[in-house]
């Protein structure tokens, strides 16, 4: 590992199990395999999206710990697809027992950060529905504060800028803060560095990824490896060394084309995430 100068605290470096989306899809590896890959590519954090898990054992749950331990490590969670804020108002009662279960299995693993979505993809909420999103939220973090576990909120292209500050400012805790993606802001119509810079004090953890412009037929973008695309990166982590950032400097694949290999991908991220880093502090 390398030490960032100015007496900064190690760099702790990590991506998530989505970046290995269509390896995992296909059979091609399981969870287990992308512990050891990344921790043989030098990185120290991993990102596990609930889903991932191929069971619910305590046995399963022990050997998913030691795999981590013994690879040096360090284990966050990522929740279910959105459904505690996606449920109507009979079925809020049952999404909030998932979200306790799936917060006693953060915390079981050793999770200090769980990220979680929001609302509909592209659809960011009215007013009314905010309003009812920010008090099932206070509810929430109540929960994951007294199991000492930070909620990280992502820019999911399901809230405008200005509705997450909103958000964090009215729950108004230190264990409620943002999942800050680099680049999910296009698909609602903001800019992703001004997102950045409005959303860096409230990050707790990110999502760094990277693009290039593609045909509307494709999304109008095509995700590459990270520091290979048209995203400011190097703006964007000088901005977050600005405010204090100390969390994981975490990358995410996403959408990857057949022709690129996940895990490839994932080394050049490492590698230009690092050079970056070193530019930047």
């Amino acid at each position: 590992m390398e030490k960032v100068e100015k007496d900064r605290d190690i760099l702790k470096i990590g991506t998530t199990t989505w970046s290995y989306n269509l390896n995992l899809d296909n059979g091609l590896m399981n969870l287990e395999d992308i512990i050891r890959e990344v921790s043989a590519q030098g990185m120290t954090v991993l990102e596990v999206e609930h889903r991932r898990f191929s069971s619910h054992t305590n046995a399963y749950y022990e050997r998913i710990q030691r795999l981590f331990a013994d690879n040096g490590l360090e284990f966050i969670m990522a929740m279910d697809f959105p459904f505690l804020l996606m449920a109507d108002e009979e079925g809020v009662e049952a999404a909030m027992t998932k979200f306790k279960q799936q917060l006693t299995t953060a915390r079981r693993l050793g999770a200090k950060i769980v990220r979680m979505m929001g609302g509909k993809l592209c659809s960011p909420p009215d007013e009314t529905t905010l309003a009812r999103w920010v008090e099932i939220l206070k509810k929430a973090v109540e929960i994951a504060a007294a199991k000492n576990i930070k909620l990280a909120l992502e820019n999911h292209s399901d809230f405008y800028m200005e509705q997450l500050e909103e958000i964090v400012l009215k729950c108004g805790s230190p264990f409620f803060g943002i999942t800050l993606d680099s680049a999910n802001a296009f698909r609602i119509g903001e800019d992703e560095l001004e997102t950045v810079k409005r959303l860096a004090p409230h990050a707790f953890h990110l999502h760094l990824k990277d693009y290039v412009a593609a045909p509307e037929t494709e999304g109008g973008v095509r995700h590459v490896a990270l520091g290979e695309g048209e995203l400011p990166i190097k703006d964007m982590l000088q901005i977050l060394q600005g405010t204090g950032y100390r969390g994981v400097w975490n990358f995410e694949l996403t959408r990857m084309d057949g022709a690129q290999d996940e895990r490839d991908a994932s080394r050049r991220s490492v590698i230009n995430l690092k050079r970056f880093l070193s530019q930047t502090s």
